[in-house]
């Protein structure tokens, strides 16, 4: 019976106290739940934390995710509550011979707390690679191309500092790049004839040419996909569209390329407007007095175009001596449209002269010449015409005899030199 009067008066003592200081007892119940539950509620919250960040932010598929997140989830929820005594004792507990450790572990353990999640982002995305959110597949990284095609990835979008480019979010072509500059596979420049290029696969029809257009319009051709080293910007696979305008960007290169060599060859530049153009040279290999004969035909047809008040000039050396003068001889004219001569000029005469010399044996000490010439006139719009002429001069010598039959060629042509 005494006994149970004390627990009694044990107990109404203690409510009474509960009563009075009943927030000392909810603190207490508050850090008993706390110590009891926290390490199994923190791994299990570390999994699911752990498990988004691989599997949401660094890209990992799922079975991974869910490895790494379990390791990581153990040691974070175990260093976790030493994170937080320290915090709250001060670390005292941990070594009072050396003081200074007690702050080594402090930072040990505030880095591994607080500094876990970024740490991991440094570690797996230092690979430089494209990553994605696996849910989502929205990208999560950013990439800007340097000059020279070297890759500079980041976690968040902004401005690459070396160079001021604006970052790039990643895509699967990327990933894809990435890829084959790891194995060697970089894009070369291509400089060949565009037009003698494969630019599809035969039999899966896959483009086998990347491209890259610049501001002033103008292709530059690349053998894999990749980036243009110069811009930094991605290569694009080649269309059907896309190689007909090389093609016909090529032609038009070229055909400018050619107007401006023939322009350079002929000396369109230099000479005065609507001029006579005069050309006439011996054959290849013909005999000194044919050249002779030529030289006098080209000054003596210049001397009679000045008298009529025309201007008249030679052709350029050099033409003689290129690939284009037995075209004009022959009438193909094209060389000269394209030098934008025929335009310029009043008329171009080109020909050739040939001469033969021989004794007279019927007159001792005179020598007969026979000069012989194909002379063709080109004039702007009109159809080229062929002049064919035959006279025989006579002197004491050779040059005399040649002179005089140039003579009787330009006397009696002198309505075909007239009317250019």
């Amino acid at each position: 019976m005494k006994k149970t009067v004390n627990m009694r008066k044990f107990f109404l003592v203690f409510i009474e106290f509960l009563q009075k200081y009943w927030y000392l007892f909810l603190a207490i119940a508050v850090i008993f739940i706390i110590f009891t539950f926290l390490p199994w509620f923190t791994y299990w919250w570390s999994i699911r934390g752990f498990y988004r960040l691989f599997f949401d932010d660094l890209g990992f598929d799922r079975q991974w995710s869910g490895l790494f997140s379990v390791i990581f989830g153990f040691i974070y929820a175990a260093l976790l509550p030493l994170t937080l005594r320290w915090f709250i004792f001060g670390g005292g507990w941990i070594d009072r011979r050396w003081p200074g450790r007690r702050w080594l572990y402090g930072f040990l353990f505030s880095t591994i707390a607080f500094g876990t999640t970024p740490i991991l982002h440094a570690i797996f995305e230092i690979d430089n690679a494209c990553r994605f959110d696996q849910r989502t597949g929205k990208p999560l990284m950013y990439f800007v191309v340097r000059p020279g095609g070297e890759i500079v990835f980041s976690d968040s979008p902004g401005v690459d500092p070396a160079t001021g480019i604006p970052r790039q979010p990643c895509a699967s072509a990327v990933a894809s790049v990435i890829q084959r500059q790891r194995k060697g596979l970089v894009p070369h420049r291509i400089v060949s004839d565009p037009r003698q290029l494969t630019y599809f696969d035969r039999i899966t029809g896959r483009p086998l040419i990347w491209y890259f257009r610049g501001k002033t319009g103008e292709y530059r051709l690349f053998d894999a996909e990749g980036f243009d080293p110069e811009t930094g910007q991605a290569l694009q696979p080649v269309t059907n569209t896309i190689v007909s305008e090389i093609e016909n960007e090529r032609a038009s290169v070229e055909s400018q390329a050619d107007v401006n060599f023939l322009s350079d060859l002929f000396g369109t530049s230099a000479y005065p407007p609507f001029e006579v153009i005069i050309g006439i040279a011996a054959q290849e290999n013909a005999s000194e007095k044919s050249q002779k004969a030529a030289n006098m035909l080209t000054i003596k047809i210049i001397s009679f175009l000045q008298e009529k008040k025309i201007g008249a000039d030679q052709l350029r050396y050099g033409v003689y001596k290129s690939k284009y003068w037995d075209g004009l001889i022959n009438g193909d004219g094209v060389a000269l449209d394209k030098a934008g001569l025929t335009k310029k000029s009043r008329a171009v005469v080109v020909g050739t002269a040939t001469s033969d010399c021989k004794p007279i044996e019927s007159i001792p000490g005179l020598i007969s010449c026979e000069v012989t010439t194909n002379i063709r006139v080109f004039k702007n719009g009109d159809k080229s015409l062929l002049f064919y002429s035959e006279y025989a001069g006579s002197g004491a010598t050779a040059d005399d005899a040649i002179n005089n039959a140039v003579e009787r060629i330009v006397e009696e042509d002198a309505n075909i030199f007239g009317r250019m």
